[in-house]
């Protein structure tokens, strides 16, 4: 072990290297946060434990529900708003990220982590369900999670695979 890297308050989900540098590389916790980590970043000595650690440089509630926090048994927080996947996209400025209740992916600029610069998805595909819409209806328009993402070698295409048993192409 050459240093841990600590500042997720849940488990981490998705882990991706920056291809342009090595030190650079994200990650994605059930916590909701998007985390940016620089191993190059001078290291904390813990009190309790004295074992060296990294703080992440930039840290962002990526995809937050907005709703009270589930309480299950066995399992701390809110699942659903986890960043399920994290992956730096061929042109380097980018780095995408996926919600487990919101079915969406965020494209973020590493460069400004503040915002998303767009989001692909569910939410902006099919719209919020209304009081309306019959059962049949709301169901088919249920937010689903996102599952994996990948990019197509040319960075062209961006393939999502969603917890309704299909995959989406950008």
């Amino acid at each position: 072990l050459v240093i841990s890297h600590r500042g997720h308050t849940g488990s981490v989900k998705s882990v991706s290297a920056r291809p342009s540098d090595e030190s650079v590389f994200a990650t994605g916790s059930r916590d909701g946060n998007l985390a940016l980590w620089d191993s190059r970043q001078p290291a904390t000595r813990c009190a309790r434990t004295g074992a060296l650690y990294t703080a992440p440089t930039h840290q962002v509630m990526a995809h937050a529900t907005g709703r009270r926090p589930r309480r299950r048994r066995g399992i701390a927080g809110d699942t659903q708003q986890s960043v399920t996947q994290v992956m730096f996209l061929r042109d380097d400025a980018l780095l995408a990220s996926a919600g487990a209740a919101d079915g969406t992916v965020k494209l973020w600029d590493v460069r400004a982590l503040k915002k998303p610069v767009a989001a692909l998805g569910a939410a902006t595909e099919w719209g919020a369900p209304t009081a309306a819409s019959s059962p049949a209806t709301l169901h088919q328009r249920r937010l689903h999670g996102v599952c994996a993402i990948a990019q197509d070698d040319g960075g062209g295409r961006l393939v999502v695979a969603r917890a309704n048993d299909a995959c989406y192409m950008y």
